[in-house]
């Protein structure tokens, strides 16, 4: 345990109140709003887009959690829904470095709606979409949601465009 002024009860029970806290990990402050919104959400998906494979997490959802998480055939490629950002990412890992060779890789097939974006050790084809608010009710914003859902399906028939297996190569240079 850590050494500290004997006397100071206040400075050790912070000091073992974070001890427990690390032990314990990461734990979600529901917000209740949020936790709807990701419900319905999935619905929206498992109804009307059961072609597309998102990252279901069950259970109570915090305040920042308005990114879903689309699977692709790939492991190392994910659509990401960044929805308080407005836009959606085809995400491929660990590219970062060679932006002009997966550029050449894609220009012949990028739509004028679609860039290319560095994303941290990754890079993206992004597509600007409308903003949504998990935090806020879903259906004033179901409109925007079956907007975005359609863009996931236009990354994914853009995947089939593009030569992602060189792209991915690159990565593991």
């Amino acid at each position: 345990m850590l050494d500290y002024i004997s006397g100071d009860v206040y400075g050790e029970s912070l000091i073992k109140k974070a001890v427990e806290e690390k032990k314990k990990g990461y734990e979600v402050v529901e917000n209740k709003a949020v936790t709807l919104f990701w419900e319905k959400y999935y619905d929206m998906v498992e109804n009307r887009f059961s072609e597309l494979k998102l990252n279901r997490i069950e259970g109570s959802r915090g305040s920042d959690a308005n990114w879903p998480v689309f699977f692709t055939p790939i492991e190392n490629i994910h659509i990401i829904h960044k929805s308080n950002k407005g836009f959606l990412d085809l995400r491929f890992r660990n590219v970062s470095l060679y932006y002009s060779e997966v550029y050449d890789i894609v220009k012949n097939v990028l739509k004028e709606n679609m860039t290319l974006q560095k994303t941290g050790k990754s890079l993206a084809i992004r597509i600007d979409v409308p903003e949504i608010d998990f935090k806020k009710d879903f259906e004033e914003q179901e409109e925007n949601v079956i907007k975005c859902l359609e863009v996931v399906r236009e990354l994914q028939e853009f995947m089939k465009k593009i030569d992602y297996m060189e792209i991915l190569r690159l990565g593991n240079n």
